[in-house]
């Protein structure tokens, strides 16, 4: 079902790198750099200031580069992360789609070759998850599509590739024509749980998704482009809490999806106290049924819950 479809427009190369930014001029700078100095011979840079306050910052970036790989656009107003990649998407000319955060760094010169060559090994390989290490104040903590329990009892299948259930915005790969036949991101989720809303699609419809860790990339945190302020900042809890409403809604049999809601409100509840931001959970629990109305369920396939079963994917929680 293409309820979000992506553009037909002809791919002209083999890889399109998109970078979302706003506000972090300073920051997306050393992605940039990242990204140009791959070693892949065919591939372009797009680029999308989302209505920063402060300048143009993907036109400062061209500028300042000045690289005929770069192509770089502006919107007025705010798309947020899901329209932000949807419009990256429509725009890129690529056959694979290879995403980056503003705030996240190639490791190695080679990223771009290693996602070809994921892709080109398993043509049923919808999506590339890749290897992402958060860095904060010097600590590195890993963040891979992988449970915490896994990883804490085999530290080593952090290295190890492997099929997996979902992958991380901060760094993935989809190809062109599978966002054709799943459809690209829900826009008007905005923030939080866009990636798992694709990941089902994709898998629905027979894809895998692949776990390179080959594919690293360096992730310093900044402030969510969903806004600066605190007030903007808080809200992040309101689009969870309805997002992953309307994911068990769309997609769960109805004995994982009792629970699944019932362990994350749990979660969220908790999450709200602790930050004092009760308000903004209740917010996001009273948007729910506006938000689900008119949402067809369309609940996993058998083959899709065998998949999701096999490799760790969020079925209960």
């Amino acid at each position: 079902m293409k309820d979000f479809p992506l553009s037909a427009l002809p791919a002209t190369t083999r890889v399109s790198v998109i970078v979302l930014t706003r506000n972090r001029l300073e920051v997306v700078r050393n992605c940039v750099h990242s990204i140009l100095r791959q070693r892949h011979r065919d591939f372009e840079l797009v680029i999308l200031d989302d209505a920063s306050d402060t300048c143009d910052t993907a036109a400062a970036i061209a500028s300042e580069f000045r690289d005929p790989r770069i192509r770089a656009f502006r919107v007025p107003r705010s798309l947020g992360v899901a329209g932000g990649r949807n419009s990256l998407m429509d725009k890129a000319r690529g056959e694979i789609l290879v995403a980056i955060d503003d705030d996240a760094v190639f490791v190695a010169e080679n990223a771009l070759d290693e996602v070809c060559r994921a892709f080109d090994r398993e043509p049923t390989v919808g999506a590339v998850a890749f290897k992402i290490t958060n860095v904060v104040n010097g600590k590195r903590k890993p963040r891979i599509p992988l449970r915490r329990s896994l990883i804490a009892r085999n530290p080593a299948i952090a290295s190890t590739p492997t099929s997996v259930s979902y992958f991380i915005g901060c760094g993935h790969a989809i190809r062109r024509r599978v966002v054709h036949e799943c459809g690209a991101y829900r826009r008007d989720m905005v923030y939080g749980e866009e990636e798992l809303d694709l990941a089902y699609r994709v898998i629905q419809a027979g894809y895998q998704i692949h776990y390179d860790p080959s594919i690293e990339v360096d992730h310093f945190p900044s402030p969510s482009v969903v806004g600066r302020s605190n007030q903007r900042a808080r809200a992040e809890l309101f689009y969870h809490v309805r997002n992953r409403a309307y994911l068990a809604y769309r997609y769960l049999p109805w004995r994982y999806a009792l629970v699944y809601l019932g362990i994350w409100s749990i979660r969220y509840i908790a999450d709200s106290l602790r930050q004092g931001k009760v308000l903004d959970f209740l917010r996001g629990v009273v948007a729910t049924p506006q938000f689900l109305r008119g949402v067809k369920r369309e609940v996993l396939n058998r083959q899709a819950l065998a998949y999701l079963t096999k490799h760790g994917g969020r079925l209960w929680y």
